[in-house]
């Protein structure tokens, strides 16, 4: 399945407040504040979840589709709810599944297609099942319902909006594993001490360290790849 994937909002907080990361880089002025808060703590967030495949705080993602799948050939207004038709159903439940890249799935905001006329609609939150318990979590049309005919396999002619966040909003709820902090902690230092592109020293792309302290939390099946 072809899909795309970008962030339209950003988690409103980040791991680390300012503090403890001047703390760790041992910095007390502050001439470089805006530096570490604005880019360096976002971008070792960024990093770290890039890493894992999983957000840490709230943010909503739209992924978008060229078509919705499997529409089911052998569910139509002829045939009544019977056991074959469930046989189908079950059947052929994963393949109607849509699963939502960089959970935890906290909620979907809406879905939307363009049908045959090229009109944009929204499927009815009815129809659908928002399963946030998965890893990754997912969507799938509830029992006696599909997904409906998007335009011909026009690309991009389904969006689906939803909020993803594995340890709360950062401020009310914050589950962020220790481990997992102390890795962006290491990366924002990793940033901050090593500006420059070029340098004698011999540097990684990811600090090994990191690498390990996320491993236990990195999300490896998806069943896809992330453009």
């Amino acid at each position: 399945m072809i899909l795309n994937l970008k962030m339209l909002t950003p988690p409103a907080h980040e791991p680390l407040t300012l503090a403890q990361v001047k703390q760790h880089c041992r910095v007390t002025i502050a001439d470089d504040d805006s530096l570490l808060s604005d880019i360096y703590m976002p971008a070792a967030r960024e990093l770290c979840e890039n890493e894992m495949k999983r957000a840490i705080y709230a943010q909503t993602w739209q992924l978008t589709l060229d078509h919705f799948p499997l529409y089911p050939w052998w569910n139509n207004t002829q045939r009544s709810t019977s056991i074959h038709e469930a046989w189908h159903y079950s059947t052929f439940w994963k393949a109607f599944r849509i699963k939502l890249p960089r959970p935890s799935l906290v909620s979907v905001s809406s879905i939307s297609y363009l049908d045959m006329a090229g009109n944009e609609q929204t499927v009815n939150p009815a129809t659908y099942k928002v399963d946030t318990d998965g890893t990754p979590g997912c969507v799938v049309p509830v029992y006696g319902k599909s997904w409906p005919y998007a335009d011909a396999y026009l690309p991009d002619s389904v969006k689906i909006t939803y909020v993803a966040g594995s340890y709360g909003d950062g401020a009310t709820v914050d589950t962020c594993p220790k481990l997992v902090k102390a890795a962006v902690l290491l990366l924002a230092a990793h940033l901050y001490e090593n500006k420059s592109a070029t340098t004698d020293l011999k540097l990684i792309e990811l600090p090994i360290g990191v690498t390990r302290l996320l491993t236990p939390y990195k999300v490896t099946v998806m069943g896809y790849e992330e453009n």
